[in-house]
């Protein structure tokens, strides 16, 4: 007996201790993907003797493998849990753990949303109605309308008189909520405007921001060091000591589409166009006035209609909001669209003394200032467009060019470098819009151009972003409280109650607690942008467009016999045996290996008395030289064939170095 229990004691110890096998040694086997036959290979591929497999096909082969090996690791652990209630004597007392929180399904309305069929605000095109119910934002108005109303009745009985008008914002037919907006004098005290700049709605006035009042000594503080450093890697002027007025220095002709900073240019443009818009011209026109010329709505695909009725509905709350569609979808497009809607209708603004469209302001990156340009011209020829940059072509100086594109309601396109520069000028006049392209830049809410946009007095903005989301959701608050000042709360509050729970939440030893947590604060979240973030992604439109199926393919390239003897020596250097024994990050070795796999040049400094300078006579002693590497070789190869046969290329690389030396 005592023998016996002793085997039974040592089988429980050994169920124990038992666990399932890891995948510490899973690899992948590419001879279970299928490769592209050499009979179906493009020609110029066939003659490199390299394997080539379909992009798709690759990574679901990958993914089968990865999922098979997880399979069995799970069998392997329901075994060994089975084995441990067998043998374990408090089998009975087991509990079955918590179910977490069940996955909301994905509701009706945002499906027709993600498919472009509709906007956040619920309207369909083709049809004035829009869907049952209220939505999020109209019972935002309905709580701000009550709390402006008690506001009111409370200061009235001080003996305070507030002027108000009450403008009807349609919901749906039969059915207006009265939106009330108080209007300051123009020479209210400072005192005052501060009170009312409280008040949780965003609304501008004629009194400077308390964000712009704040900074206004340290503006002029700035001054003297932003005119002295004006000269920087995305600006071309120079201040001098004798004058005010900045000098542009004399670029090259590079052929781009020349701007509209010269007046002269823009009348010469005008003057070449036999087709201009004209206000007699059919329209698309919706409710409210806003009439867009066919000419421009017929070109649209669906979900760009979608989005140019979507940013006219925000105008009408307004509001801002950030269009977060894939990139290749035409962002671009559904603004320019939009802006020229808004300048052919000719419409009254309330609060505002422009008819139609007013004077935009556009930030981008200076890569792409003269594609907005080109668009603009091509779209809406009557806009007047300027760059402010030096690849602009106005001579003079920047004051004179901001105040004559405001005077005269036109687009202004400058850079990210170029506002802080110009933050003083800028912030001192009106603006019907401020549009920021690939806004996620200002996704620090600290960076000084994010400082410099946020002062601006006008409720239309946008955010261009291709990706809105990229790292945390402190970003995420940067560009709303941009497009959208006080919507998601001040910072702190901001993460205290969405930011921590949600990431606390994500983590893999987080209680059950915690992640019903942040799924609540995840649902709160997504409920209160999702009227002001609009995204479509490509497979999710397709059906709208009309473009040849995409062939992605994945080739992989031999190592050079150089590169097979450095790989080898590095995996078998002490290097590698620190990170296996956990001394070392496996970050720093799996660099060191793409570095290896790229050219080995990129990991030891290339040959004995190579050098970085062309050397026509020894070119294998140049740094960098391609038959070294077995990529840049096969780079070579395909960029010969493709220049014999005329195509383009665009080539990328993850980096910088490997971009330099292809």
């Amino acid at each position: 007996m005592e023998g016996e229990s002793a085997s039974s004691t040592s089988f429980v110890d050994a169920v124990e201790n038992e666990t399932p096998r890891g995948l510490s040694q899973f690899q992948i086997n590419r001879d279970f993907i299928d490769s592209v036959p050499i009979e179906n290979q493009s020609e110029e591929l066939r003659a490199l003797g390299i394997t080539v497999y379909d992009q798709s096909k690759f990574e679901e082969g990958i993914l089968r493998q990865v999922d098979d090996a997880l399979e069995e690791q799970e069998r392997q652990k329901k075994a060994v849990a089975a084995k441990k209630l067998l043998v374990s004597k408090d089998v009975a007392k087991e509990k079955v753990a918590d179910v977490p929180p069940k996955v909301q399904q994905e509701t009706e309305r945002e499906k027709m949303v993600r498919l472009g069929q509709m906007t956040p605000f619920g309207t369909v095109l083709g049809s004035e109605h829009k869907t049952d119910g209220l939505t999020g934002f109209e019972k935002y108005l309905l709580e701000q309308e009550k709390l402006r109303s008690d506001k009111a009745k409370l200061t009235s009985k001080k003996g305070k008189a507030l002027k108000s008008s009450v403008v009807p914002v349609r919901l749906s037919p039969g059915e207006h909520l009265a939106k009330r907006v108080t209007h300051s004098h123009r020479k209210t005290t400072k005192t005052s405007s501060h009170k009312k700049s409280s008040d949780s709605e965003y609304v501008p006035s004629d009194e400077k921001s308390p964000k712009a009042k704040a900074s206004t000594v340290q503006k002029k503080r700035r001054k003297k060091d932003v005119e002295e450093n004006c000269n920087t890697d995305d600006s071309n002027w120079e201040y001098s000591e004798d004058e005010d007025t900045p000098k542009k220095r004399k670029t090259k002709n590079t052929g781009r589409v020349i701007d509209d900073g010269n007046m002269g240019d823009y009348r010469k443009r005008l003057a070449e166009f036999s087709n201009l818009p004209m206000e007699n011209e059919d329209c698309e026109e919706f409710e409210g006035g806003y009439r867009i010329p066919l000419s421009i709505w017929s070109r649209l695909y669906n979900y760009q209609k979608v989005g140019v009725r979507w940013m006219y509905e925000l105008r009408l709350q307004r509001c801002g909001g950030i269009l977060g569609d894939e990139m290749g979808l035409g962002k671009t497009i559904q603004v320019v669209a939009f802006l020229a809607g808004l300048a052919h209708s000719k419409l009254i603004t309330r609060l505002s003394s422009y008819r139609g469209l007013g004077p935009v302001l556009l930030i981008t990156p200076a890569t792409v200032m003269h594609q907005w340009v080109k668009e603009f011209h091509k779209w809406y020829p009557p806009l007047r467009v300027a760059i402010l940059h030096e690849s602009g072509s106005y001579s003079g100086s920047r004051h004179a060019l901001i105040k004559s594109i405001n005077s005269s309601n036109g687009v202004l396109i400058t850079s990210y470098t170029s506002v802080p520069q110009c933050s003083e000028c800028l912030l001192g006049l009106d603006w019907d819009y401020i549009i920021l392209d690939e806004g996620h830049k200002i996704r620090n809410p600290d960076a000084q151009a994010t400082l410099v946009v946020k002062q601006f007095r006008t409720s239309h903005r946008f955010i261009l972003s291709g990706s809105p989301m990229q790292n945390n959701l402190k970003e995420l608050w940067s560009l709303f409280d941009f497009v959208f000042p006080g919507k998601l709360g001040t910072l702190p509050v901001f993460l205290q109650q969405f930011a921590v729970p949600i990431t606390q939440g994500g983590y893999a030893n987080a209680s059950q607690v915690q992640v019903a947590t942040a799924y609540k604060c995840a649902t709160v979240l997504r409920d209160t942008i999702n009227p002001y973030l609009l995204r479509r992604m490509k497979a999710d439109v397709k059906d709208h467009l009309q473009l040849p199926d995409k062939n992605e393919q994945v080739l992989f390239c031999r190592l050079t016999q150089e590169q097979r003897q450095l790989y080898q020596n590095y995996l078998d250097s002490g290097e590698i045996k620190s990170i296996i024994d956990g001394r070392l990050q496996i970050f720093v070795g799996l660099t060191n290996l793409r570095k290896i796999c790229n050219h080995p040049d990129l990991f030891d400094g290339g040959p004995p008395g190579c050098t970085k300078k062309n050397d026509e006579s020894d070119p294998k002693k140049q740094f960098g030289c391609v038959e070294r590497s077995g990529k840049l070789l096969v780079i070579e190869s395909l960029l010969k064939i493709w220049k014999e046969q005329d195509h383009r290329v665009l080539l990328f690389s993850q980096s910088r170095k490997m971009e330099l030396l292809a």
